[in-house]
């Protein structure tokens, strides 16, 4: 829970507060809801894989605050399905003992309840995205005009993670290496380029390990980061090793 009040002010730290005057009375108001981005870490936290060795991850952009958590939706359970109220809970001890704490309201009803606020404030609702093995929620800033968000700007991102070192990639190299590619990769694609960088001798069963994802999502980065020009195979599969092309400078 430390850790979430933590990710919780952090966002709150970084994003704009607005005063709003009603005769002798002052309002103040973030831009974005208190409540929906509590909600947001709070669901991040306990619907997460704690199979996988990556951690959850909270990131306040020029445009946007992003969450990351380990792991796609529980079992047969749809995105559609999920955001409508229906559940399928992965960790069902640390949902049952945040219910009774009072931290959540109940099972699976979270994403719903989230929906349903944004309807009611009349605001644009979170974007829910699967990237592989990963849950990641897009909860877009009203300050933010769409269209002028540059290279330049990424300088100015703020962002707190808890991952292994070798997983970790920054927002500025993350945006270098954007601007220098022919489509937009995921930054979970850029964490596997992060671990090659550090060991070119990699095998793709050795970065499963490193970065906690499965082989066929590492399979995957490879192929996307070798049509981008930013990695070549030298050698054979078993003996040869990833030249790395395009380093982000």
């Amino acid at each position: 829970m430390s850790q979430v009040e933590g990710a919780y002010n952090f966002v709150l730290e970084h994003i704009n507060l607005g005063i709003e005057i009603n005769g002798l009375y002052r309002k103040e108001q973030y831009e974005l809801p208190e409540a929906i981005i509590r909600e947001l870490i709070l669901n991040a936290v306990i619907h997460r894989n704690y199979m996988m060795s990556s951690c959850v991850q909270v990131a306040v952009y020029d445009d946007r605050v992003e969450i990351s958590s380990p792991g796609s939706l529980f079992g047969t359970l749809t995105l559609e399905e999920a955001l409508s109220g229906r559940s399928s809970i992965r960790n069902k001890v640390i949902a049952g003992v945040c219910e009774k704490l009072g931290i959540v309201e109940g099972w699976g009803t979270g994403l719903k309840r989230i929906m349903d606020m944004c309807r009611e404030l009349n605001i644009r609702a979170p974007e829910f995205v699967e990237i592989g093995d990963l849950l990641r929620v897009n909860f877009y800033r009203p300050s933010y005009n769409d269209g002028i968000y540059t290279a330049e700007s990424a300088e100015k991102e703020l962002t707190v993670q808890n991952t292994p070192e070798n997983c970790t990639v920054s927002a500025l190299e993350t945006e270098k290496l954007h601007s220098n590619c022919t489509v937009n990769i995921p930054e979970v694609a850029l964490k596997t380029f992060s671990a090659l960088k550090e060991n070119p001798h990699a095998t793709a069963k050795e970065l499963t390990g490193a970065l906690g994802i499965s082989l066929r999502t590492v399979k995957n980065h490879l192929a996307l980061l070798k049509q981008n020009g930013l990695i070549v195979r030298i050698g054979s599969d078993k003996s040869g090793y990833w030249e790395i092309v395009n380093n982000g400078n």
